[in-house]
């Protein structure tokens, strides 16, 4: 398989389908993790992360920061990697989505902007990608 993500299945990891901490739910005994992304060959240095993740394992939601926007997400654990999705449509399809793998390599997705093949999978290269590093976990 190839780096393209994949609109209409719930199983890849490049799928659509079916900030801080204060954007997730759950209480306090929730394990929330946060993430910094940046370039992909420097990471954050020195400078603010521009991309940052929350996810609330136990209530399966979080949040996508960029550019101080704060989306709220779907969150999920699918195999070694962490996925986000948000940018529900009115077909019940998210179609934005991040996707961390366990090397902390960063794919972010754009379903959007994807054709549909014969089954309905709408197929899609990352739209970029980021070096994301742990920064805190609260159990």
């Amino acid at each position: 398989a190839d780096d393209a993500g994949t609109s209409g299945g719930a199983d890849d990891a490049g799928t659509s389908g079916g900030a801080d901490d204060a954007g997730t739910s759950g209480g306090n005994d929730e394990r929330v993790e946060r993430w910094g992304c940046g370039d992909y060959f420097d990471g954050c240095g020195f400078r603010e992360c521009p991309v940052t993740l929350t996810a609330a394992f136990d209530s399966g939601t979080g949040t996508v920061k960029f550019a101080g926007v704060v989306e709220h997400t779907e969150f999920r654990v699918k195999g070694l990697e962490l996925r986000w999705d948000w940018c529900l449509g009115a077909d019940g399809n998210y179609y934005c989505a991040f996707v961390l793998s366990s090397d902390g390599s960063g794919r972010y997705y754009d379903f959007s902007r994807g054709m549909a093949d014969p089954d309905g999978v709408t197929r899609v290269k990352p739209s970029d990608l980021f070096k994301c590093n742990i920064q805190r976990v609260r159990n």
